[in-house]
């Protein structure tokens, strides 16, 4: 009891000593923030680009449910997703708020296994297509860098060994993802026995079989990965917006859609709630890279954004929905997923 709460001090305490070190030390210029209130259509605009995005989220986690031959209706699966929001939010890093939405999705289901393999899959589809458009961000800067006379920053020796981490990482990905996916190789006898001998053995096989699954629904899939796609491009978006309300314009598109995908994934380490403080000194060290000094700020503008959509709009949900009944149900134009199994 002690450390929890010990923990549950500290890691606001982390962030809070973060935010003031970067401020001490003149890392974090808070005047800056001023140009908000004469660009607030601007501000406006972004928080409207980070709502579309959640919204698109949604959806993709939706037909992913989908893909398990279970429904969910829209309003459930928007309060849901809102109270993991709110908890994402809280609780450090961001995958926090996917333990509690796992936990209030499943309570009083049967079908728990085939409830929680979609969270997981919405996780990896997000981080896949952050590693594809990351990925893609360098091929363009590389071939097109320079092209205006100027030295390119994709040279720059710094900048080149994270793009080619990023590629590498993207590729091996891919690979993981196709083996992972394979009935083939779920059916040999190596895997069979490697799984067997894991620890919560029964439990990673049925969540195994599960993930295996959206095989059989090859365009659900394919819809859930175009709406992952959308949602990481429009909270790329929403970060420009704010990067043009604070005049930070040393970077190019290229560079953006580079360094953003790396912001969230800094932002993502779960140590402080929300990943306040970590994610200001992430973006910070990130956008130095690419000539400007106001990352901090850039972070602390879209933390306030989504703590606002979560806690504020994730908070009064999670208020006042206390009990959610009829979370999911079989759905009417696909077969129950034990008639279809082939796996051997």
């Amino acid at each position: 009891m002690v450390k929890r709460w010990f923990l549950r001090v500290l890691r606001p305490a982390l962030a809070v000593g973060i935010l003031v070190y970067l401020y001490k030390t003149g890392q974090f210029d808070l005047s800056v923030l001023r140009n908000v209130i004469p660009r607030m259509g601007l501000f406006l605009v972004s928080i409207a680009f980070m709502w579309i995005g959640a919204l698109l989220a949604i959806q993709r986690w939706r037909i992913l449910v989908r893909a398990q031959d279970l429904d969910m209706s829209p309003w459930t699966a928007f309060k849901l997703s809102f109270i993991g929001f709110f908890f994402g939010a809280v609780l450090p890093g961001t995958v926090g708020g996917d333990v509690v939405k796992a936990y209030y999705v499943t309570r009083g289901e049967q079908r728990k296994t085939a409830l929680i393999t979609p969270i997981l899959l919405d996780r990896l589809l997000g981080l896949y297509t952050l590693l594809l458009v990351a990925a893609g961000a360098v091929l363009y800067g590389s071939v097109f860098s320079g092209a205006d006379g100027r030295p390119g920053v994709w040279a720059q020796p710094s900048v080149k060994a994270l793009g080619v981490s990023i590629c590498v990482m993207f590729i091996m990905s891919t690979v993981v993802g196709a083996l992972f996916l394979s009935r083939t190789l779920r059916r040999s006898r190596l895997v069979n026995l490697i799984l067997q001998k894991l620890p919560f053995s029964e439990v990673v096989i049925r969540v195994y079989d599960s993930v295996l699954a959206i095989r059989r629904h090859p365009a659900l899939f394919l819809n859930a990965f175009v709406l992952s796609l959308s949602a990481q491009l429009l909270s790329y978006v929403c970060m420009y917006c704010l990067a043009l309300v604070l005049d930070i314009n040393s970077l190019g598109i290229a560079e953006y859609v580079f360094v953003l995908p790396l912001c969230n994934l800094v932002n993502a380490i779960p140590l402080t709630p929300g990943g306040f403080g970590v994610g200001e000194a992430g973006f910070r060290a990130l956008f130095l890279l690419f000539g400007s000094a106001r990352g901090a700020e850039l972070a602390l503008l879209y933390h306030l954004e989504f703590f606002l959509l979560s806690v504020g709009v994730g908070g009064l949900v999670y208020m006042f929905s206390d009990y959610l009944p009829d979370k999911v149900r079989e759905h009417p134009t696909v077969s129950n997923l034990s008639a279809e199994a082939d796996l051997g």
